[in-house]
């Protein structure tokens, strides 16, 4: 099994920037009561168990110590903020994170430290990139089909972004009712399945070989350089014309996460 053993080098990120979307997304919890819930965060969950820091295994969808699945560049986050969900839908913003799994569309993402997800639909995932040195990079939407969209440049974006929807999603007219269900099916509409939706005109092309500077790993296949994309961008992984078992392809960052490399046995 593969162990959470994530890189420490990269400094947290500071919580400062993320000060608006959180009290904003704070009040609109209080203030829908029923339909939304703040995801508790690290410093109210309980003190970390006798385990190693830092590790944990991970089989198919476990749960396990929150600490254990949180990238240490987002410990400071966490520790005022967990996320927020709509109760009992799918919709979500994840910072701490419960439980982790290898299944779905996180098969293609063979290193379990290369990200965290921030949200996950019925087969498909919005995950942050973390790269080798333990920085956070962009946001990603990975499709069914295992396409990969980029969604934000960081998480900043990616948190503002998700706060306009949400509030927007809990705004009724005076005729209307809030209620959970309501709310996960406009974030559906509105937010979510436009990250997931095919665009060719917005494909990014794979190339045989890495930019320049760019150490892939000896298992590469093939590049795709993100650097300077807006969002919206996407990569076609699982239609590329590559050598050996697509069952095998995986995916790496390099260059702060906006050089995707694909690799394969």
């Amino acid at each position: 099994m593969p162990a959470f053993d994530w890189p420490h080098d990269a400094a947290p990120l500071p919580i400062e920037p993320l000060r608006g979307p959180i009290d904003r997304l704070t009040a609109l919890a209080a203030r829908h009561e029923g339909v939304l819930e703040l995801i508790a965060p690290l410093e109210a969950e309980d003190e970390q168990s006798d385990g190693a820091p830092g590790t944990a295994g991970l089989a198919g969808g476990v749960a396990g110590d929150p600490r254990a699945y949180l990238p240490p560049v987002l410990s400071r986050i966490a520790d005022e903020f967990g996320g927020i969900r709509v109760v009992g839908g799918d919709a979500a913003l994840m910072i701490v994170v419960d439980e982790r799994s290898d299944l779905g569309p996180f098969t293609i993402l063979t290193d379990p430290v290369s990200f965290t997800p921030l949200y996950e639909g019925d087969d498909v995932a919005v995950v942050l990139a973390i790269d080798e040195n333990g920085a956070a990079g962009p946001v990603f939407a990975i499709g069914e089909d295992l396409a990969l969209t980029l969604v934000a440049p960081d998480l900043v974006d990616y948190v503002q972004r998700f706060t306009e929807a949400l509030d927007l999603a809990a705004t009724t007219t005076a005729d209307e009712t809030v209620d959970a269900e309501l709310v996960a099916d406009r974030m559906e509409e509105s937010f979510f399945a436009p990250l997931f939706a095919e665009d060719p005109e917005r494909a990014v092309a794979l190339a045989a070989d890495a930019p320049s500077g760019i150490e892939a790993p000896a298992e590469a296949l093939a590049v795709a350089d993100l650097r300077g994309a807006a969002p919206g961008a996407r990569v076609e992984v699982m239609d590329a014309d590559l050598p050996g078992d697509p069952l095998e392809i995986g995916i790496a960052w390099r260059a702060d996460g906006l050089v995707v490399v694909v690799t394969g046995e």
